[in-house]
């Protein structure tokens, strides 16, 4: 049996926020449900033309229903051999989730060896093994929290290398490119002058404008976001807010800006109510513990337990009536 679990978790991974389709007879289900196109050259609409399905009976139905899965099958194959990057990530791993669904991986495996070049077909055989085990070197090797970005991202490398061989760069180009997006825009995070900051970030952005899709960063808002995370923790309060303000007004539409400043509010207001919820405990805890030791003293333990329970509940019914 193959570990299903791992399956899921590496899909995600290889979505990096896309949305992702499984090949089926006659429609797509939808595993991922973030906007994207991951697959949409995977995605198949198998219809049986000319003759209305109802007219055939009996094995004619299956003779149809075999030879359309057949022509899925093929599809697949296709573009599992045409395909890199994130989309033959994603192929694979959906191969693995399907065959294991239907208990089928011995024959499809099989099918696929007939459709597939002897090398994609090794890709195809070894995916779940080798990613297991690049899994497994990742997290013996990445555990160091004083290593440095380009570090830890050398040694991805270097590990997906002794895992894949030549076929890292296939099967990861698209990781490797955010890798170094990540690190081009990082050195924003590091300008010193706030005023050379938005310029800067437009530059990043046109340097990589045939990338933007990959980074998931094609949306005005995508870019706002993106951009307010990176001002750098060492500007003043002053410079925050100027960025802030200036990026808003250059990727937003006023009633996006409306929405945001509603949503920091309500996560402004939010925290102050966790911390005030916070010392009001703290401060109740103080007060019976030293209860405890006066005029409770006499309590059993599990009466004292009984007594503490109630007051913890009032305390929480109160706070909430007063802040709900």
């Amino acid at each position: 049996m193959f570990n299903t679990k791992y399956i899921g978790i590496l899909l995600i991974a290889a979505l990096g926020g896309g949305g992702i389709y499984l090949i089926v007879p006659e429609k797509a289900r939808q595993i991922h449900d973030r906007a994207g196109d991951i697959l949409t050259t995977a995605v198949i609409e198998t219809r049986l033309s000319s003759t209305p399905a109802q007219v055939f009976k009996g094995g004619t139905d299956q003779a149809i229903m075999s030879a359309s899965g057949l022509q899925l099958e093929k599809l697949a194959s296709r573009a599992i051999e045409q395909g890199s990057g994130r989309k033959l990530v994603t192929l694979l791993a959906l191969f693995w989730q399907d065959c294991e669904a239907g208990a089928s991986c011995e024959q499809d495996l099989l099918e696929q060896k007939r459709q597939l070049s002897p090398e994609r077909y090794a890709l195809l055989e070894h995916f779940i093994h080798n990613g297991l085990a690049r899994e497994e070197l990742l997290g013996l090797e990445l555990v160091s929290q004083n290593a440095s970005l380009e570090q830890k991202i050398a040694q991805v490398k270097y590990i997906d290398r002794q895992v894949w061989g030549d076929d890292a760069e296939l099967l990861f180009a698209d990781e490797y490119a955010l890798y170094q997006f990540s690190l081009k825009s990082r050195q924003l995070s590091e300008l010193e002058d706030a005023a050379g900051f938005i310029d800067a970030y437009q530059e990043l952005l046109r340097q990589q404008h045939d990338d933007l899709a990959r980074f998931s960063l094609e949306s005005d808002l995508a870019k706002y976001e993106h951009a307010s995370a990176l001002i750098p923790d060492a500007y003043s309060a002053y410079d925050r807010a100027f960025l802030t303000q200036a990026l808003a007004d250059k990727y937003l539409l006023p009633v996006q800006q409306a929405s945001l400043l509603l949503r920091q509010e309500q996560v402004t207001h939010q925290a102050i109510e966790v911390q005030t919820y916070r010392q009001g405990f703290d401060a109740l805890s103080r007060e019976l513990m030293a209860s405890r030791q006066t005029d409770r003293a006499h309590l059993s333990q599990a009466q004292w337990q009984a007594y503490l329970a109630r007051r913890q509940y009032e305390y929480r019914i109160n706070f909430f009536a007063k802040n709900g």
